[in-house]
């Protein structure tokens, strides 16, 4: 074989064992679209660890996310064999050059801190989303706990001022009892319902005018319930009076409170007939958390979880709370066990979430962060993206 065609052959020989470890153009997209998505999720639920961690130690809370994946994903290969060398007839001087380029996207990262999103984050959520959870398949006794944060206890609208005070009961997550006290009655066995109070709203107008009205509808969840004609002076129904059904808002209903309230007398119980009083002159309600309450509550309850894994890796025998809607342990030295779903650091610290054990079906942890990343997504407007400039950029 001459010079030529050695070194012809060690170039195709060369050219075949590095393509062999190049994917396909559309293989290693796909790969690397999957590897990035794997990435987006790792640091989603990190970012609502830390953050709950950061409200377990009273510190402020900072939410970020990925903005934009711009750029394409270009991979390439080039040789270079120096034939020069072949002119001298030193075959074995031939030593052929491989080049593999690459480009990754660019990934920007924004914070979210625009007073749209903190609103939305601060404000109590309404009933109705309760309902609209449980429609999509989320667990009861994920979503109550989660979303309900206290109860105004029933007592007469005419209560002096300085009282009310004492019918509120708020669950911060601070107070191990009183936690478990709300678990025990948003977990447990109960008459739970979403139910709506409407109202009626008459309205008086000249017949033309009500028929317009009721060919063109009353708006959305709106009912017409009577049109009763007004004789006119000759005899003719000139008016009418449409009475409209309002829909009013969702009210959460059939949750006893008692062994938080206290049992009331029996002058006092709602919608009790023998009461000395008219069952509309008692107030009562729910109070529902916003997103950023859930994340002080939950912090809250991870600090006794934390006080409980310090005491832990201590060699103590420290109880456990049960059931547990969040629970993030600690690493005792460090070392995140290769079974963690998710881990991070704080305050020097190494904290995890662990897969549940076998036989802890109550620990609700795993459905709970599901639950805390899509209540947080619901916040994040393309408003918010596109009004936070980006404060990280990578490119890799």
């Amino acid at each position: 074989m001459n010079p030529s065609s050695l070194a012809t052959a060690a170039a195709a020989a060369l050219l075949t064992s590095a393509c062999s470890t190049l994917q396909p153009a559309g293989d290693q997209a796909g790969s690397t679209a999957v590897d990035y998505n794997r990435a987006f999720a790792r640091a989603r639920d990190e970012i609502t660890v830390l953050n709950v961690l950061r409200a377990s130690g009273r510190e402020p809370l900072q939410f970020s996310t990925i903005s934009s994946v711009q750029g394409g994903m270009k991979t390439g290969a080039s040789f270079r064999i120096p034939f020069t060398n072949l002119i001298g007839g030193g075959v074995s001087a031939v030593s052929p050059e491989v080049t593999i380029s690459s480009r990754n996207p660019v990934v920007s990262i924004v914070p979210l801190a625009t007073k749209e999103f903190i609103r939305g984050m601060s404000k109590p959520i309404e009933a109705q989303l309760i309902d609209d959870l449980l429609a999509q398949g989320w667990k009861k006794d994920v979503v109550l706990p989660l979303v309900v944060g206290g109860v105004v206890c029933a007592h007469r609208e005419a209560d002096r001022q300085d009282r009310l005070d004492d019918y509120i009961k708020i669950n911060d997550g601070d107070d191990e009892r009183l936690d478990d006290a709300f678990r025990q009655v948003l977990t447990g066995k109960n008459a739970f319902s979403l139910t709506r109070a409407p109202t009626l709203a008459t309205l008086r107008l000249t017949s033309k005018d009500a028929l317009s009205f009721i060919k063109d509808g009353v708006g959305p969840s709106h009912e017409i319930d009577s049109v009763t004609p007004i004789p006119g002076k000759d005899g003719a129904a000139q008016e009418v009076l449409v009475k409209v059904v309002v829909p009013g808002k969702v009210q959460i209903t059939g949750l006893d409170f008692s062994s938080i309230c206290g049992s009331p007398g029996a002058d006092e119980r709602v919608g009790n007939p023998s009461s000395r009083e008219p069952a509309d002159t008692l107030k009562e309600g729910v109070v529902l958390r916003s997103v950023l309450s859930m994340f002080r509550y939950l912090g809250q309850s991870q600090a006794l979880t934390t006080k409980l894994e310090r005491e832990r890796c201590q060699g103590s025998a420290a109880h456990e709370s049960s059931p547990v809607l969040f629970r993030i342990r600690l690493a005792c030295d460090s070392a995140v066990p290769p079974h963690a779903l998710v881990s991070t650091t704080f305050r020097g610290q190494t904290f995890y979430i662990a897969p549940s054990p076998e036989g802890e079906a109550r620990d609700r942890t795993l459905e709970t962060l599901s639950l805390l990343s899509y209540l947080v997504g619901l916040q994040t407007s393309e408003a918010s993206l596109r009004g936070t400039n980006p404060f990280v950029t990578i490119t890799q």
